[in-house]
């Protein structure tokens, strides 16, 4: 079965300016990591983001997060507050002593009313 579009949009890191080309000038970008939502959430999450100059990297899940950041810095990770547990904070915290995320924000976009979401 084909992907939908959310699926094919969080899969691909993307900034305004090159809309997920390989561009030599991504490194000096800052970097987002989004972790936990799917969907149309995390679409527009990476949207916004990419539209502010943002590398957006989106993971389905904690462990997905830790394989995206190996070797890469990250300005921020953003971790839905639905999948947060213990194994959550003890990857959260693994990547703040490593450097790898510089700060975190928890969300919880069930929160947001229907009719933003």
């Amino acid at each position: 079965m084909g992907k939908n579009a959310a699926q094919s949009i969080s899969e691909t890191p993307m900034t305004f300016s090159n809309w997920g080309s390989d561009d030599p000038d991504e490194e000096r970008l800052p970097h987002l990591l989004f972790v936990g939502a799917g969907g149309l959430f995390a679409a527009a999450v990476q949207l916004h983001f990419s539209m502010c100059g943002y590398v957006v990297r989106v993971a389905a899940d904690i462990h997905e997060a830790e394989e995206i950041a190996v070797g890469q810095q990250f300005e921020c990770g953003v971790f839905n507050v639905d999948v947060l547990a213990a194994e959550v904070l003890a990857v959260t915290i693994r990547l703040l002593k490593s450097g790898r995320i510089r700060a975190v924000l928890f969300c919880a976009p069930e929160t947001v009313p229907a009719t933003l979401s």
